[in-house]
């Protein structure tokens, strides 16, 4: 088949495509010879007609037996492997012209990865994109990997940090705003900044009927575990609070909880929450009264950095909207999340199903990246 011309991504896309074609059939003409005894139908066959373990069993069964093998791009064989496979088939007594001809076509199809992909990770991700899918599961993969070691170079980690924005029916701009870190682990001595806030140019920060008067904004009635000793201060318009950790591997994880007033010059109805550390869950729910009538606009995982916001698009974003609140936390390290929402909403003189949630959540997220989501308003 003659290459399309004039554009590489083109080219490339074309290139993998017959290059995976034909090894997909290969990898059927081995399976189906009529060398095997009993004849190979099924993954379980193939594994037991080999050495041959279940995961590669069932990758070379899929990708030879596959209607369009491009699909199958997580399942493509690794070369260990695949040599193998060929080992297995000429004791089997598959021709060696078959064998030969697979073998020269694997050798095709690696150096087509290693030329346009550089490895199958990558090369997974490419064929993602070319079938219109955002997220794949090899991503998702390496983000959980990514955490898991994160956790041990930052020395602290949380199962899920979260933050929800009340947005009460009224003329004065006023927010609350909850910010909350479930299941905190220190492996360090250390200090930690684990909450910041701030109502913008020209805002007020106002005190939380619920939480702590002393500068912390620490809600004690919803935290759990032992309380590090915190810290507040301010920076400019911004309010901070830190955590000193005394002993070097907490035995008992914190949930922490805080929460605030807070005034603007104008109304908004947004928010950012940005990972200072590795978290499993990053959840943002923005608590809408109704009479707003809100809509969701857009959300966002970004990373910043001094040349500006970069959108994410390796982290899947899951977006729900529920009528009233009481629903659960998204997460099963805070039970007692709807309790919080629930007396948070009551200090506004209204009850919680006048009230719309909107949650933005995602799994495993880069370290240093903000979740935002914003709102329309009728």
């Amino acid at each position: 088949m003659e290459r399309q011309q004039g554009n590489p991504l083109s080219s490339a896309r074309q290139e993998i495509t017959e290059a995976v074609n034909a090894l997909a059939l290969a990898i059927r003409t081995l399976i189906e010879d009529t060398c095997w005894k009993p004849p190979i139908l099924s993954p379980t066959d193939l594994e037991r007609r080999t050495s041959l373990s279940h995961k590669v069993a069932w990758q070379l069964y899929r990708v030879g037996t596959a209607e369009d093998p491009l699909t199958e791009s997580e399942n493509f064989p690794k070369r260990t492997a695949f040599t193998q496979f060929l080992r297995d088939a000429t004791k089997a007594g598959v021709p060696g012209k078959h064998v030969k001809r697979a073998q020269s076509t694997f050798e095709a199809f690696d150096a087509s990865v290693k030329r346009i992909a550089g490895d199958r990770d990558t090369l997974a991700e490419m064929v993602a994109s070319w079938r219109g899918i955002r997220f794949s599961t090899a991503a998702a993969g390496h983000c959980r990997q990514a955490f898991r070691a994160n956790k041990q170079i930052w020395g602290v980690s949380a199962k899920a940090s979260f933050m929800s924005v009340i947005f009460p029916p009224d003329n004065e701009h006023e927010s609350i705003l909850i910010r909350g870190l479930c299941s905190l682990r220190s492996s360090r001595r250390s200090t930690w900044d684990i909450y910041g806030s701030s109502p913008g140019e020209g805002g007020e920060h106002n005190q939380f009927e619920i939480a702590a008067s002393d500068g912390t904004n620490l809600i004690s009635k919803y935290c759990r575990g032992p309380i590090p000793q915190l810290s507040g201060r301010t920076s400019g318009n911004w309010r901070v609070v830190a955590a000193e950790f005394e002993a070097s591997g907490e035995v008992s994880p914190h949930t922490l909880v805080f929460g605030e007033r807070l005034r603007e010059q104008e109304r908004r109805l947004e928010g950012a929450l940005m990972t200072s550390f590795p978290t499993e869950r990053l959840q943002l729910d923005l608590i809408c009264h109704r009479s707003y009538e809100p809509t969701l606009k857009q959300h966002s995982l970004f990373s910043g950095h001094v040349m500006g916001s970069q959108k994410m698009h390796s982290v899947p974003i899951e977006v729900t909207e529920q009528e009233g609140v009481l629903g659960g936390a998204g997460f099963r390290e805070m039970s007692s999340y709807p309790d919080l929402l629930e007396e948070a909403i009551l200090t506004t003189g209204h009850a919680a199903r006048d009230y719309i949630l909107f949650r933005a959540a995602c799994l495993y997220p880069p370290t240093g990246v903000t979740l935002e989501m914003d709102l329309n308003s009728d």
